[in-house]
């Protein structure tokens, strides 16, 4: 599992499309559908019922995303504070 297979799915969940979430994580369509299938494949649940427009979460997918969606903020969140203590050493 990894971080970008994380916003992936999450980018899919709010746009309800493979295209629009592609464009928002700067990747192509086809990197976004591969990624979203090696992770149900890594949890061994479909996450969502397809990668057509709109995307529509499958039952366990509508458990999951919560907590996907959760992870991703903490993420960013992450990224955030080390930009911030970047920016400190550098001054």
């Amino acid at each position: 599992m990894n971080s970008r297979s994380l916003e992936y799915i999450v980018a899919l969940h709010e746009t309800g499309s493979l295209h629009a979430a592609a464009h928002r994580c700067h990747a192509t369509p086809g990197t976004v559908s591969a990624q979203i299938s090696r992770m149900e494949s890594y949890l061994g649940v479909r996450i969502f019922v397809s990668r057509s427009d709109p995307a529509i979460p499958t039952e366990q997918g509508l458990r999951i995303l919560p907590e996907m969606c959760k992870a991703v903020a903490q993420l960013r969140e992450v990224r955030r504070v080390a930009m911030r203590e970047q920016q400190s050493l550098a001054s």
